[in-house]
């Protein structure tokens, strides 16, 4: 026997238990309970079941909805790291480049009176660099140069000083200008230039680091091939090996090298060479010549 409850929200438990039509008992029939009443419990617990399926394909929707979103926002480097703050920045509205192959004048522009005083950053973010222009006071967007290359026609140094700069600025339609940028200080645009330079040799150095990676993965995965090689000899596999130890022409040789060792007395070193020269003996001389009379 198997009874089946009624699992709507639309009726409490106080009516779920004093009420009899929400049981169904499953099995010999009940005379007890009008077929109505049992059809119509039969029809709750259906729409309840339909309403529970809903909430579960909704449930798992969202939830794959959300866990796609955390995917792609972790793999996508949304973070910004601030390289460089400068908080007083001149920005002049600069005319244009007499020619192609001469840079731009600090001189011809207005120094004395620029047209906005904005705060400078240089933003990191993933591959890119970024020099925003914002608003001093409030922090507002005014201008962003982005930069692919340094040092590049988006940003340059002027010709006759070192504290001011031209940059390509671009807004979110593509449409460019260029504007003229000075520092108070020598030291500030010295920062400027150092904080372009560490951004683009930290992307040359990951760049290098993936690419020995790369190479070493390859090497191991060569390797890793190379040791699954089967070497074993396969099913009626034969080889010849040549067991001769020596050839004729090297038997006399080995005969003279032996004969050498066999005056060797082994744990006695011969007797070094003298330099000293030998002395030959006296001729012999006629004894019956030499004898003298008295």
């Amino acid at each position: 026997m198997f009874t089946f409850r009624c699992l709507s929200s639309r009726f409490s438990i106080r009516s779920l238990i004093s009420s009899p039509c929400r049981h169904a008992i499953v099995g010999a029939p009940n005379p007890q309970i009008n077929n109505e009443n049992y059809q119509s419990t039969i029809n709750l617990i259906k729409e309840d079941l339909n309403l529970i399926h809903r909430d579960i394909l909704q449930i798992s929707f969202f939830f794959c909805a959300w866990k796609k979103k955390r995917m792609a926002s972790s793999n996508d480097e949304t973070y910004e790291s601030i390289g460089l703050v400068k908080p007083d920045v001149n920005v002049y509205v600069i005319p244009p480049r007499q020619s192609t192959t001469r840079k731009h004048r600090a001189a011809d522009w207005k120094l004395d009176s620029p047209n906005f005083i904005c705060r400078l950053k240089i933003i990191s973010k993933g591959d890119k660099c970024l020099v925003r222009l914002e608003d001093r006071n409030t922090g507002a967007h005014f201008a962003t140069c982005p930069i692919e290359n340094y040092p590049s026609i988006a940003v340059e140094n002027v010709e006759d000083s070192t504290r001011y700069f031209v940059i390509r600025v671009q807004n979110e339609n593509g449409q460019q200008a260029f504007l003229g940028i000075g520092f108070n200080d020598r030291s500030d645009s010295f920062d400027f230039n150092v904080a372009l330079q560490d951004h683009f040799k930290y992307i040359k150095q990951n760049k290098k680091i993936e690419q020995e990676e790369k190479v070493t993965n390859n090497l191991s995965s060569e390797q890793q091939q190379q040791s699954k090689l089967d070497l074993s000899f396969k099913e009626g596999q034969t080889i010849k090996i040549n067991l001769k130890s020596s050839f004729a022409g090297d038997e006399p040789s080995k005969k003279s090298v032996k004969n050498m060792n066999d005056n060797f007395t082994p744990g006695i070193l011969p007797p070094p060479k003298s330099n000293i020269p030998k002395i030959t003996p006296p001729p012999p001389t006629n004894s019956g010549s030499n004898w003298m009379q008295f």
